[in-house]
């Protein structure tokens, strides 16, 4: 089907309105978020909001690379047409969503932000494609990234940076930054992102969203490009983390044709979340996580722990000894050795093709010796032990998602090093494969701030049920950036 791709340094040109005259697509749209959360829009209507807001706000920010209007506008017209047939709506009622583009759609292009793939076309949907149509989302699009999954700044080279809208000079985070920002730009409900290290979770943190990573192994990455297929993880980014968890039931589950899945049972969590936080342990690991922190994410993130115990939520202290050490092991060791596995024949033969951050994070992997990543890989194993000891002691874990907000483009050049340190309090639950939940928990000046809640293997639903209770107690979540566009 026809799709609006941007090319370099240039905004997608996506067409919200090429319909003939009266056609509903060619009305003024109403806010988004707003129309989704009045709940009486049809799949139409919020189908060509989205659409609108993508052809308005996609030139500043650079959030899309491909635009599926005509597509969009087809499943659109699909779901209103079964709901009239069926008197229902199916779960996602017309939801609309992007799609990092290192996922695939069939007959689109997945470029990966990459010069390699700009013109490669998928066969097929990607697993979680198949689940999302099924459960009634409207697919609007692929969403910008870091060039190959790889960087947490979205400063990518050949398809263009993509901004912040809460500050055009900061970075969104990556590398889901265009389903970062175009959530908190309401150019749609929903975005899938993918995590490795963070990948889901800094974006949310800078753009002021909820974004899951789900448990390793519970929704299917079958369809998408990988990093490290051993940390690699798709998950949900929205306003809302009721939002999110009714995505996150819509794609969950077993797929036997993903090595990575694992064959667990799966029950829906969307309707359980609504309990509350009361007679919770949440843990609170002050070594490492809570150390050098901006002042702004410390005071946002007490203010977020006061909140939670007003809620009834008790904390406690725990430890994670070597938490330094999982990260460093988990972001320079194993995901860089696989990333340069992965990318060996381009290394040696086309690396001019890369962008120089990239090619300079993927080179760290190249020196890595067999012995250093077999001692990493049992570290990993003593790093979950770790984990498991900490959860005996409590339900889930608290933390910063970043210890900074959202930094200058300009003063993130050394892209590598700014990824490093932009995740240092995600990779050690990357390491441990377990759920972790960002959440909006303030603003450090005009930039906002995520709290990132963990919890034990398969206990998704438990980081969503917190992530929920704190947004009916706060607000933070539905402020939007001072876009002009």
């Amino acid at each position: 089907m026809p799709a609006t791709r941007a090319r370099a340094a240039s905004a997608c040109g996506a067409r919200g309105g090429d319909g003939p005259t009266g056609d509903p697509y060619m009305a003024a749209e109403p806010d988004l978020l707003e129309l989704w959360l009045a709940g009486d829009a049809d799949a139409r209507e919020l189908t060509a909001a989205a659409l609108a807001r993508i052809e308005a706000c996609n030139p500043s920010l650079n959030a899309v690379i491909t635009t599926l209007g005509e597509s969009a506008r087809a499943e659109a017209d699909a779901i209103v047409e079964r709901a009239a047939r069926e008197g229902r709506l199916p779960p996602l009622r017309g939801m609309p969503v992007l799609l990092k583009d290192n996922i695939d759609v069939a007959g689109v292009c997945t470029t990966v932000a990459s010069d390699f793939f700009r013109d490669r076309v998928a066969g097929t949907d990607a697993s979680i494609v198949t689940r999302l149509r099924a459960a009634g989302a409207v697919i609007l699009g692929k969403a910008n990234l870091h060039e190959f999954v790889l960087g947490a700044t979205g400063q990518s080279q050949h398809f263009g940076p993509c901004r912040n809208p809460w500050d055009a000079a900061r970075v969104p985070g990556g590398s889901s930054s265009g389903s970062g920002a175009a959530v908190a730009a309401r150019m749609c409900i929903a975005a899938i992102g993918s995590d490795t290290g963070g990948s889901i979770r800094n974006p949310a943190a800078f753009n002021n969203t909820a974004g899951l990573k789900p448990t390793h192994g519970r929704v299917s990455s079958r369809g998408s490009f990988p990093v490290s297929p051993m940390h690699d993880v798709l998950g949900p980014l929205a306003s809302r983390v009721v939002d999110a968890a009714a995505v996150f039931d819509a794609i969950a589950g077993y797929d036997a044709f993903d090595p990575t899945s694992v064959a667990r049972p799966f029950r829906p969590v969307a309707a359980g979340i609504g309990r509350g936080v009361k007679g919770m342990r949440l843990g609170i690991p002050r070594a490492f996580y809570y150390e050098d922190l901006d002042a702004g994410v410390a005071s946002a993130l007490d203010d977020a722990l006061a909140l939670l115990r007003e809620l009834g939520a008790r904390l406690v202290e725990v430890r994670l000894d070597e938490a330094e050490r999982a990260w460093q092991l988990c972001s320079r060791v194993l995901v860089m050795t696989d990333a340069a596995a992965l990318h060996k024949e381009r290394m040696e033969t086309q690396s001019q093709r890369m962008g120089r951050d990239v090619f300079e994070r993927v080179a760290v992997g190249r020196e890595v010796s067999g012995m250093q990543y077999a001692d990493a890989l049992r570290f990993r194993e003593a790093w979950r032990v770790r984990v498991r000891e900490a959860f005996a002691r409590c339900d889930a874990i608290v933390t910063p998602t970043c210890p900074f907000p959202a930094p200058r483009i300009a003063d993130a050049a050394d892209m590598g090093g700014t990824s490093n340190m932009i995740n240092r309090m995600n990779f050690t639950w990357s390491l441990a494969g377990v759920p972790a939940l960002s959440v909006p928990c303030g603003f450090c000046g005009h930039l906002p701030v995520g709290m990132q809640i963990v919890a034990p293997w398969w206990q998704d639903a438990r980081v969503l049920r917190i992530g929920a209770a704190y947004q009916r107690a706060s607000d933070w979540h539905l402020r939007a950036p001072p876009l002009r566009c």
